[in-house]
């Protein structure tokens, strides 16, 4: 793990409400969704290099309900496909993580190690987020940053 400053970003995707119990049902929906191969191009002006996965109102720390969304960043928000939302996430400091090789393992592996290590976090829980990339522009190489915001 290691700790930066994340510049503000803008995402357009989907979004389903969801929490602890049942995240793993809702999050399959939201990613069957994802893997439409038409969702970039539903999004003006979206970038297809990223995709991101945002965990945020919360109602008070990851055992609780919160949001997900699922989606892409845009520079400006042009438009809002319907029954999709935009999201701004806000300039902050994040404890960042990295996760390759079978992300299906490897990025739920890595949020066990961030919810055991939560006494010495000092979680925002404003908002926090996973981007998925293709490792050196190559598809076959999958990666994931996972970002979680910390307090001030």
């Amino acid at each position: 793990m290691t700790t930066t400053k994340q510049p503000a970003q803008t995402i357009i995707g989907y979004q389903v409400s969801t929490s602890y119990e049942t995240v793993a049902q809702d999050m399959g929906l939201l990613w069957q969704k994802a893997m439409d191969p038409n969702f970039v191009q539903q999004i003006p002006g979206a970038d297809p290099t990223a995709l991101y996965v945002i965990y945020t109102n919360y109602a008070s720390n990851y055992t609780g309900a919160y949001d997900a969304i699922i989606g892409y960043p845009v520079e400006t928000v042009e438009a809002v496909p319907e029954g999709m939302v935009a999201i701004a996430l806000s300039e902050g400091a994040y404890a960042t993580y990295l996760a390759e090789g079978n992300l299906q393992a490897s990025v739920p592996s890595i949020w066990q190690d961030i919810w055991a290590a939560e006494a010495n976090l000092q979680r925002a829980y404003q908002a926090d987020y996973e981007v998925y990339t293709n490792k050196n522009g190559d598809p076959n190489q999958k990666q994931a940053h996972i970002y979680v915001g910390l307090k001030g």
